[in-house]
């Protein structure tokens, strides 16, 4: 039997279990305030440094951005500009323009609307969001990012219906079984296709080939607001939170590598250490509306197909309430793996239907939203609603995270 430690794509395992800093970006409206949460976060963070005589950043320490539909646009945007736009912070002040800006493209005229009620097309055609994109990346494809690795969802629905994970850091992640020798190549880049079996990873062409543009409009595709995109739809009907995602491709990658002082794989139990994941989204208070819930109440509530896919005042009530269901239930689980390294900051919608909260948000002023959103997070920060009604934890339970896991936010160059 030959001895794995002298292969020559052996990994120390101090380089392997680096720490790690993950951003999980939800998909959906909340995007437009999450950008301003991360702004925050980052002065809180370099004002914190200059107190201390330290260079402190946030975004700049992140190692892995996840993305889901609207939350890929602020991820790719952030990995795309990270070597481009030094200063964190300005950076970040032209995200927040950027995906506003991209959000406005996505607001339906009175003829896409008329068009929509007909129920044969969705919201948008898609060609003003595909023509933004291809205006910001042009050709660059995502093997192109080389600063940060991206994590992005989508669900491919034609033939074979597939889960997948698009990375640069890795081939396409697939939910097909997975070949029990994966390893990583020698440039530590990519996982190598396998002949035999039925392997986890397409090949590099069919992935770290895929355009930024075409990643996007893949994982942004959600049902009745814009069209199927080359066979795939929004990686939200399963990952509206990619946070169980990005420790997916974490842990493929750990425990994919051979170690130079074990030469068997990585444990289960230490594929996730050190690994500190900030998740940003939004979340569903109640389900229905307030005649719905106290309908709840009742001990059998016989609804039909009608009440589930028409009801008037939660339109489409079975898939909002997947994505809802799939967004805690992902909370749950990454909570239980990471413990303290994980938080969670949501904004708390107003509306208990996803599909009226994008429509709302759609129709309404984009100068309205953002003085709404720029006002509430300034609260937020300031903690003037203590409980406040806008977010799931308080500025201070995050900004004491940070400070337990202050490590993480130092460059070892610094």
């Amino acid at each position: 039997m030959t001895d794995d430690t002298s292969s020559g794509n052996c990994v120390p395992i101090e380089k392997l279990l680096q720490p790690e800093l993950v951003l999980a970006l939800d998909g959906g409206p909340s995007s437009l305030i999450y950008t301003r949460i991360l702004l925050a976060l980052e002065d809180y963070v370099q004002a914190w440094g200059r107190d201390t005589n330290q260079q402190l950043s946030l975004i700049d320490n992140v190692t892995m951005i996840a993305g889901t539909s609207a939350g890929s646009f602020v991820g790719c945007y952030l990995a795309y500009e990270r070597a481009r736009i030094k200063d964190p912070l300005r950076r970040l002040k032209q995200c927040i323009d950027y995906t506003d800006n991209l959000f406005e493209t996505l607001r339906p005229t009175p003829c896409e609307i008329l068009k929509f009620l007909s129920g044969f097309v969705p919201v948008h055609s898609g060609r003003t969001l595909k023509q933004s994109l291809e205006d910001q990346y042009g050709d660059t494809k995502i093997s192109d990012i080389s600063d940060v690795q991206l994590c992005v969802t989508g669900l491919q629905v034609k033939e074979p219906m597939e889960w997948r994970i698009y990375s640069n850091i890795a081939p396409v992640f697939r939910s097909r079984p997975m070949a029990h020798n994966t390893a990583l190549s020698e440039d530590e880049t990519t996982f190598p296709s396998h002949s035999s079996g039925s392997s986890t990873f397409d090949g590099p062409s069919n992935s770290m080939k895929l355009s930024m543009v075409d990643l996007m409009l893949r994982s942004s595709a959600f049902p009745m607001m814009l069209p199927i995109h080359k066979g795939s739809l929004d990686g939200g009907m399963f990952a509206n939170n990619p946070s169980m995602d990005a420790l997916t491709l974490i842990i493929q990658k750990r425990m994919g590598q051979k170690l130079k002082d074990n030469p068997r794989v990585l444990p289960v139990n230490e594929g996730l250490r050190d690994v500190h994941l900030l998740s940003l989204g939004g979340q569903s208070q109640a389900f229905g509306s307030w005649f719905t819930r106290q309908l709840l109440k009742l001990p059998k509530l016989p609804w039909g197909w009608c009440k589930w896919m028409l009801n008037p005042f939660q339109p489409a009530a079975l898939l909002d309430t997947s994505i809802v269901a799939n967004v805690l239930a992902t909370n749950a689980m990454a909570q239980s793996l990471l413990d303290d390294q994980f938080m969670r900051v949501a904004h708390l919608e107003l509306r208990n239907s996803m599909v009226i909260q994008i429509m709302f948000d759609m129709l309404t002023p984009l100068p309205v939203l953002q003085s709404v959103f720029d006002q509430q997070v300034e609260d937020w920060v300031e903690g003037k609603h203590p409980n406040s009604p806008y977010m799931s934890v308080s500025f201070k339970e995050v900004t004491d995270w940070l400070h337990r896991h202050s490590h993480i936010l130092q460059s070892e160059d610094h």
